[in-house]
């Protein structure tokens, strides 16, 4: 199975650019979170959509 990144340096390209948002924790306020294990909890489609690749290792 082929994922965008090693799609992408088959190709060639030598940078990715990866955009995330704090949505796929849920609602704020998204002070204190932890940097890493914080529990993710999208509502919005979008939100889930970017939550699921967050859990892949990429």
């Amino acid at each position: 199975m082929h994922n965008v990144a090693s799609i992408a340096a088959a190709v060639g390209v030598e940078r990715l650019l990866y955009v995330s948002t704090a949505a796929v924790y849920g609602p704020g306020p998204f002070r204190d979170l932890p940097v890493n294990g914080a529990p993710l909890k999208p509502l919005s489609p979008a939100s889930r959509t970017r939550a699921a690749i967050s859990n892949t290792d990429v």
